[in-house]
């Protein structure tokens, strides 16, 4: 079976591809054109799918665990390699108004250049003459945007405290309304501040921004907090994409700096209900006196 007989997604916007020539296709949706390996198995594209999708979402760490059974399953296919390394920054597309071109927005900054990136090395090692100069382009696009990133990062103020909390839910009108997490997240937020510690409370500390603009100022207060409080009074909060997204950055920037400390904040949640990541952190629990 080709290539163009299966159902391939465009990993930039989901679009089905069209064959424009051998072993290049382009996306009908979007424009976008990429070279895919004719070799590849029909199992590793529907898996490539699956990953890519779930990048789209945001769902950074469960599309890098597919990206990772790809490597493992077909060891000398770059694409493998090159999901790994966008889940590793966070990227995913969006369209650009003005162009219509789905450009790369980044949710997961790194202080090292995308070039020293061991999996984007691998996807440059193994990819064809023509995906290699694609992929090079693709990845300085990246490095442009991460640059700006950390430079506007470097200019914001220190924080003392991250406050990690999922805000609102939709009810079964399909309105919004605010999550008990918001709502201690606030009270926690207020007693902080005026003691005199400078937080990030997203719903404060957002406020007014474009959204394309809120990576410079979560990155730096993932990497200027001393202490995340991650509240949590339901298992499906505390797992929603762009909640676990935060803690999940804080838990890895941990690794290299031990004066940092996570705290789950409980509320009618046991802590045997907390995800495995963060049960081996010590928790507070929310009561009268909290």
């Amino acid at each position: 079976m080709s290539v163009e007989d299966r159902v391939f997604e465009c990993e930039n916007c989901g679009g089905a591809f069209e064959k424009i020539s051998e072993g290049k296709y382009k996306c009908k949706y979007c424009g976008f054109v990429k070279e895919i390996l004719t070799s590849t198995s029909g199992e590793i594209l529907s898996l490539l799918n699956d990953a890519n999708r779930l990048r789209r979402n945001g769902d950074f760490d469960e599309a890098y665990d597919i990206y990772q059974s790809i490597t493992q399953k077909d060891p000398n296919n770059p694409e493998g390699y090159w999901g790994l390394f966008l889940s590793e920054y966070g990227i995913y597309h969006e369209e650009d108004p003005k162009t219509k071109r789905h450009v790369p927005t980044c949710h997961r900054i790194s202080t090292i250049s995308v070039f020293d990136n061991n999996n984007l090395k691998k996807t440059l090692a193994l990819a064809s003459d023509n995906q290699r100069e694609a992929f090079r382009q693709s990845a300085e696009e990246i490095e442009n945007i991460r640059e700006k990133i950390v430079k506007i990062a470097q200019n914001e103020p220190p924080y003392d405290v991250f406050i990690c909390y999922k805000r609102t839910v939709n009810n079964a009108n399909g309105e919004e309304s605010y999550t008990k997490d918001s709502v201690n997240a606030q009270k926690i937020y207020t007693k902080l501040t005026s003691l005199g510690y400078k937080v990030f409370f997203a719903e404060n500390t957002l406020q007014n921004l474009a959204g394309t603009e809120y990576e410079p100022i979560i990155f730096n207060a993932l990497n200027t907090s001393r202490i995340m409080f991650v509240i949590c009074s339901k298992p499906e909060y505390i797992n929603s994409t762009w909640v676990k997204n935060e803690w999940r950055r804080y838990l890895n920037i941990m690794q290299y700096d031990e004066t940092k400390r996570i705290i789950p904040v409980l509320q009618d949640m046991p802590g045997s209900k907390l995800p495995d990541l963060l049960k081996k952190h010590q928790a507070l629990e929310i009561n009268v006196d909290f």
